[in-house]
């Protein structure tokens, strides 16, 4: 992450993770080299730090925070432990998949400094649907074999296009409800995003059956003759799989989260307005409360 480059000075004290663009201004010269292929930093505008006094992880979104220069290369990945492999690898099929998947919003006029995210466009969906290409034949192969030179290769391209994708797209509700989950469990970013990938896609899957179809195909999966639906559940049994194979836990329960605080969950992620504003689904407290039931209990019907 980026946050450990940013002077604490650049800071604002009053800092809310419901509102981007916070950075007074342009920081030091700043050359990224990333040592995962996850987060993507090393090319988008957020950081991510965490604010223990009021138990969340705020989301640090500003054009002034993208690095001057980026080096991504794949031999830096190849002595990152399984875990983190599999931790930042679905972070960033998420970032890809949250991408393609955003709610599209009206072409109109825009001030890329207090609007870092702008929703879906042809552009985006470009580098999404190649960043899930990459990540979804490679990354079971990076956890399990990290010297596997053709599949670091492709979850380091994956993860820097899927950062190309979410730094104009944005991300969605898996992001902002790990936020909340995350810094009550300690548990790690991808780990939390990765479990809730398919829990908000199923919740949205009316919205976005086209694209669950394209996204089926995209990860190898013949769907030819099936319609939307039935597509749509090839694609989040893949997801399913794929997430079991690299580890990462089904429920919410698995990591320690106590169900009633789910209301309270949904809640805080309901103000990070930069991410849910596009999640294709209903964004009411109700719903996300429902998301993070049936993440809870493992229900995906």
């Amino acid at each position: 992450s980026m946050a450990s480059l940013l002077k604490p000075a650049s800071i604002p004290p009053t800092l809310n993770a419901t509102v981007p663009s916070k950075v007074p201004g342009p920081t030091i010269p700043l050359v990224a080299v990333p040592t995962t292929s996850g987060t993507g930093s090393e090319l988008t505008p957020v950081s991510v730090l965490t604010d223990p006094d009021r138990e969340l992880k705020v989301g640090v979104s500003s054009v002034h925070i993208v690095p001057d220069f980026a080096i991504v290369d794949p031999e830096l990945t190849y002595t990152c432990p399984a875990t983190v492999t599999a931790h930042s690898g679905i972070d960033a099929f998420c970032h890809a998949v949250e991408s393609y998947t955003a709610r599209p919003r009206a072409h109109g006029p825009r001030d890329p400094v207090e609007q870092v995210f702008l929703g879906r466009n042809p552009i985006t969906d470009h580098y999404a649907l190649l960043a899930v290409e990459r990540i979804a034949r490679s990354l079971p192969h990076a956890v399990r074999d990290g010297g596997d030179k053709a599949a670091r290769a492709d979850m380091s391209y994956g993860s820097m296009l899927a950062g190309l994708a979410f730094s104009h797209a944005g991300n969605a509700a898996p992001h902002a409800l790990q936020y909340p989950i995350g810094a009550a469990t300690h548990t790690p970013h991808g780990l939390g995003v990765g479990l809730l990938l398919p829990y908000a896609l199923d919740a949205a899957r009316d919205a976005i059956g086209d694209r669950l179809t394209i996204l089926a195909g995209v990860c190898g999966l013949d769907v030819t003759d099936a319609s939307d639906a039935e597509a749509a559940d090839t694609f989040l049994t893949w997801l399913d799989g794929l997430l079991a194979d690299i580890g990462i836990p089904t429920t919410l329960a698995d990591i320690g989260v106590a169900r009633a605080d789910l209301p309270r969950f949904a809640e805080m992620a309901a103000g990070v307005t930069r991410l849910i504003q596009n999640h294709p689904g209903p964004t009411d407290t109700a719903s996300l409360t429902a998301i993070l039931e049936a993440a809870w209990i493992g229900d995906r019907t």
